[in-house]
Parts: structure tokens; C-alpha cells; sequence
């Protein structure tokens, strides 16, 4: 409840007939952006920040930035919370660890440095974080991308801020009733994320194939399925792509499609762009995946639900 006031309070202060808008060809301000009062989450001092336009992309939008933030499920708590790399243990947060915002165009990444398994943390100190990047970068440098760094007890967090072209992603046009997406994002928070060796996508049984196609990945609730197809449903597609890859896609989706209710597609994936990789909440049918025509209807066009 705290983390949705607090994200309400967020775009509250920004006063609409004031906003500045942001050229995406080079970065610059058209007009004054309004002042912002930095009630919510006080800067830290305690963290580093370093924008750059040709390291982290130019053309960010303050409020796109600003949506991006207010997906952070852990509002301002004050918890102690352990953040860790997926498959070293059990933790509150696995690592990667991404937030997208809605129009899939600014991505904030919270990474790791060193040997260490995890490091320990709170919301706050993450969310000080995140809102002192933007503001000094997005905002205050017209638009820029960066990285802050020295989050948690040993300072061994960072958050980079990226602009990122969405231009693969399709989201559905019909709403699912009764979709919880958070589910979705239980299973970015679960499946494969390593970046490498790249995995061999393919047909089933075929030889020197690791995965077959389609190969799909549940929720813990089975509420949310996420399911890597060979481009517009073949199944006789073979292609190469990381786990990582993978769900970064899955990411995007969950931030711009699965937010609204909505299913959605990641196209040309892979080393010769011939993957995909769906979302959406049909999940209770279970494996049958690979047989369904239904399927298959949703692969030509994602509206067909």
C-alpha cells in the first residue's frame, strides 16, 4: 500500500502543463521542466552517480523514467532485504533484476560487482537510489543515461539507467479479465537469466538442440506463461540465443504488455533472428502447448486470444 502512495505522490509533483518534452534525436529540452520536490525519497549521499549520454543513450523521457520507477515493488521499507544472484541460494530478489516502464523506452538494472553472492539492502535504500539517478541524469542532464553505485552494506549494488528501443515488442489488444500481472513477474524472478554459453533452439529430439520448440516456462501460480517459439510458430526453426536474452524479453513484456492485462510477443530474438518469445496468462492449460492451435493463433496475431 505504502509503494502506491508513495508512486501517486511521485506523479503528483510533476506538474503536466510545465513538463518538459525531450527531442529523441539529440537529447535536448524543448522547454523549462517543471520544478520537483524531492519529498518521496530524499538523495542518498552515500552513492555515486555518473550520467553519460554515449555509455547509457540519449533521449530519455522524465516521465517514462519516472513510470519505470513507480513499478518497484518494494516501495520505501525499511526491511532489511537480501538481493543475490539467481541459483547461489534463496533470496528476496534474485539478480538480473530489471524495471521497465510502460512504453518500454527506459529501463532501470540493478547489478551486482565482485565475488559476491548477494548483498544486503531495503527498498528505501534502492528507491533513494533510482530517484537520485534519474534525477540528475534524465532530468538534470537533459535526457542522459547512467549508473549509480554503493547500494547496500558493503556498497556492492549499482543501478544503470538505459534508454531502449522497444520497437520488437507487440502487446494484445484485448485485456485479460481477472490477470494478476504481478504473477508475471514472479516468473521473471525465477526462470534462466545466465548470459551465456548461448543455448541451440530447435526442434524436439533433433540432435545438438538443447532446447525444443516450443519451450515455455510456468509461474509458481501458473497464472502466467512465458513460451520461446521459432518465428511465426515453426516448429522446424533452429537458432541460438541466451538465456538472458531470453528474459530480457520476458521483462519487457511483463513491463509493457503483462501491466496492462495484456499478452504480448518479442520478435526476431537470436543470432539469426528467428525466435520469439510470448507472454500471456494461459498458463493453467498446462504442457500441451507444443499441440495447440489456439497457439498458434496467438503467434499470427496476438489480439487472437
Amino acid at each position: 500500500m505504502f509503494s502506491k502512495v508513495i508512486s501517486t505522490l511521485i506523479l503528483l509533483l510533476i506538474l503536466p502543463g510545465d513538463a518538459a518534452v525531450i527531442n529523441p534525436n539529440d537529447g535536448t529540452l524543448t522547454n523549462t521542466p517543471a520544478p520537483l520536490i524531492d519529498i518521496p525519497f530524499p538523495s542518498s549521499n552515500d552513492v555515486q552517480v555518473r550520467c553519460g549520454g554515449r555509455q547509457f543513450g540519449t533521449g530519455l523521457q522524465y516521465r517514462s523514467c519516472l513510470d519505470a520507477f513507480s513499478s518497484f515493488p518494494f516501495g520505501g521499507s525499511d526491511d532489511p532485504m537480501d538481493v543475490g544472484r539467481r541459483e547461489t541460494g534463496m533470496y528476496d530478489q534474485n539478480l538480473p533484476w530489471k524495471w521497465v516502464s510502460s512504453d518500454g523506452r527506459c529501463v532501470l538494472d540493478i547489478v551486482m560487482k565482485g565475488p559476491a553472492a548477494y548483498e544486503t539492502t531495503t527498498g528505501r535504500e534502492i528507491a533513494r537510489a533510482a530517484w537520485k539517478l534519474i534525477n540528475e541524469c534524465v532530468r538534470d542532464q537533459q535526457g542522459q543515461g547512467g549508473v549509480v553505485q554503493g547500494i547496500g552494506q558493503s556498497g556492492a549494488l549499482g543501478i544503470f539507467i538505459r534508454s531502449y528501443d522497444p520497437r520488437n515488442v507487440e502487446c494484445g489488444t484485448v485485456v485479460a479479465p481477472g490477470w494478476d500481472p504481478t504473477d508475471c513477474n514472479a516468473l521473471m524472478d525465477t526462470i534462466f537469466a545466465d548470459v551465456g554459453p548461448p543455448k541451440t533452439w530447435g526442434p524436439r529430439h533433433q540432435p545438438g538442440v538443447d532446447n525444443g520448440l516450443p519451450y515455455v516456462f510456468f509461474s509458481p501460480a501458473h497464472k502466467c506463461r512465458l513460451s520461446v517459439w521459432g518465428a511465426y510458430g515453426r516448429e522446424t526453426v533452429r537458432d541460438t540465443m541466451t538465456y538472458y536474452d531470453m528474459w530480457t524479453a520476458g521483462v519487457m513484456l511483463a513491463g509493457m504488455c503483462a501491466r496492462q492485462g495484456k499478452a504480448g510477443k518479442f520478435e526476431f530474438l537470436g543470432r539469426e533472428r528467428k525466435l520469439w518469445v510470448l507472454l500471456d496468462d494461459k498458463a493453467e492449460r498446462g504442457p500441451g502447448l507444443e499441440s495447440g492451435s489456439e497457439d498458434r493463433g496467438l503467434i499470427s496475431g496476438i489480439e487472437a486470444r
